[in-house]
């Protein structure tokens, strides 16, 4: 026996070793899991980030999650590209303890007037939801427990449903005409007088949006190359969302139908008094936790 592994040739023992060398190899690309595909979930602070007259929007009003699946390709052990699919919802909210201007306008009988108005407790609220597609590249430590990582990237989001609602406590409004010298604070079918203010839900134009995204936390393996990993994120918008920037007045005289006040949102508006609009740049500003579950193969 001895003498016929002696007399082997080093290419026969090419042949005998290459197979297990091969399959050793591919057992080997299988363990490290080049590949992987996994589902999450991210929040609870995602709100619109502006400046109303000049003063931050607040966070009261900054509820929105994130859900979606992701793949993402192992370039070495420790660094992979990432591409997912993202559903992502946005809210703003706008307060004004007085929403009041003045500006010129006609009433149904032809005569130019001043239209006031005061309204009381104003608040705009704005919902956006978007179809997300984040880009990230990740660097992850060795180790076969526990395993720290850090991504960057960016996201662009597609608008898929933006709306807006507005309310105040009262409505008053009144006519100056300045041909008489007398403000009228009635009667009320001229649009004149106490009013209920309620927009319901309105559609709002917004654009899509890009944004840079930061994340950091922890990987732990299960089995079967499943895991879960548990961090936190920074989703930071680049762009201003707001597409419908103009002169509009936040409520307008319907000459045809005084009682019924025609609404804009502020992210539209511009106050007559002074020629300063109410909301300018809009961008999406989004962190908290994300969870996420997934499989390696």
């Amino acid at each position: 026996m001895k003498n016929k592994i002696k007399n082997l040739k080093p290419v026969s023992l090419l042949r005998l070793t290459l197979p297990l060398i091969i399959l050793g190899g591919v057992f080997t690309a299988k363990a490290q899991h080049n590949q992987e595909i996994a589902i999450y979930a991210q929040g609870p602070f995602s709100k619109l980030n502006y400046k109303l007259m000049g003063t931050e929007s607040d966070m009261e009003s900054s509820f929105g999650v994130g859900l979606g699946i992701q793949y993402a390709y192992n370039l070495s052990q420790n660094w992979s590209l990432g591409l997912a699919a993202q559903y992502t919802s946005f809210e703003g909210r706008a307060s004004i303890a007085n929403l009041q201007d003045a500006y010129s306008t006609t009433d149904n009988e032809g005569e130019d007037f001043e239209f006031r108005y005061t309204a009381t407790n104003y608040v705009e609220k704005q919902h956006l939801k978007y179809a997300t597609i984040p880009i990230s590249i990740r660097y992850m430590t060795s180790g076969r427990t526990a395993r720290f990582y850090a991504a960057t990237g960016f996201n662009i989001g597609f608008n898929i449903g933006a709306k807006y609602e507005a309310a105040a406590d009262r409505l008053a409004t009144s006519g100056y005409y300045e041909q008489y010298n007398v403000e009228l604070m009635d009667p009320k079918f001229m649009g004149f007088g106490d009013f209920d203010y309620s927009t319901g839900k309105t559609e709002l134009k917004v654009k899509n949006s890009y944004a840079l995204h930061l994340e950091s936390g922890i990987r732990f393996p299960i089995e079967n190359g499943t895991f879960y990993q548990v961090g936190v994120y920074l989703d930071y918008g680049l762009n201003d969302l707001n597409e419908e920037k103009g002169t509009e007045n936040a409520i307008d005289y319907n000459t045809q139908e005084p009682k019924a006040f025609i609404p804009n949102s502020l992210f539209k508006a511009t106050r007559k008094s002074d020629g300063m609009p109410y909301i300018e740049e809009v961008k999406t500003l989004s962190f908290g936790i994300k969870i996420q579950y997934g499989l390696g193969f």
